[in-house]
């Protein structure tokens, strides 16, 4: 029953840890008019867009702006013949990947494989800006949790004693050696090392199989919003 509930625990703990919140998206403070590049400058026109294959999808695209954000990433502005958006890129990266882009357009347009793999892009959003792996990172502790949490469960306590002692018993009738007295302190640490091993390897895969969800998640949160 032990056993149970500490399992039950360590999953809530890792799933609360796991939950990605897009509050940061709508809700953030502007530094400032922000200059991406001096190939641009302020305002990235028509054939900008064209000419550097930026925000996909936007129809009747007129201009683009900029607005730094406290915190890391920026505001985009776009207008549009008859309307204005406004997404939110809350990526700390987001500004050294995109002003990279721009002003090595030429290199990286034949080698777009090398950019991805410099800044760890694993996907895009809706306006085709990268989406990297720190960015999906950051929203998730899942393997500190499960290891964190099954190494103080273990170190914490001392009932790794009898797991030991029933291994160590069984490997000397295994290979006929004499067992010897088996010191607290040691079980305790040696059983709590493996928990925090296995906590993380579970972590892991927590975190492989939400990736996806996270993913998603961000694409949702950057979406250009309709203001007028």
């Amino acid at each position: 029953m032990r056993i149970f509930w500490f399992l039950f625990i360590l999953l809530l703990i890792a799933s609360s840890c796991a939950t990605f919140s897009p509050r940061m998206y709508y809700s953030y403070d502007k530094t400032g008019p922000l200059v991406i590049s001096e190939k641009v400058g302020a305002t990235i026109e028509p054939a900008e867009r064209d000419k550097y294959n930026l925000f996909h999808n936007v129809k009747d695209f007129k201009s683009a702006s900029f607005q730094e954000l406290k915190g890391g990433g920026y505001e985009l502005e776009i207008m549009t013949a008859e309307h204005r958006y406004i997404a939110v890129n809350r990526d700390s990266l987001a500004l050294a990947i995109l002003r990279d882009y721009i002003d090595n357009y030429e290199t990286i347009k034949d080698s777009i494989k090398k950019f991805e793999s410099k800044w760890r892009i694993i996907s895009y959003d809706t306006l085709g800006q990268p989406i990297t792996r720190f960015e999906v990172g950051r929203t998730y502790y899942t393997c500190c949790c499960a290891g964190g949490f099954g190494l103080v469960e273990f170190c914490g306590t001392y009932t790794a004693v009898p797991i030991i002692t029933f291994v160590y018993w069984f490997a000397s009738i295994l290979y006929g050696f004499e067992m010897k007295e088996i010191n607290t302190t040691t079980a305790a640490v040696i059983v709590g090392t493996s928990s925090a091993l296995i906590g993380l390897v579970v972590g892991h895969i927590i975190d492989n199989s939400q990736q996806n969800n996270r993913i998603k998640k961000i694409k949702e949160a950057r979406k250009p919003r309709l203001v007028e």
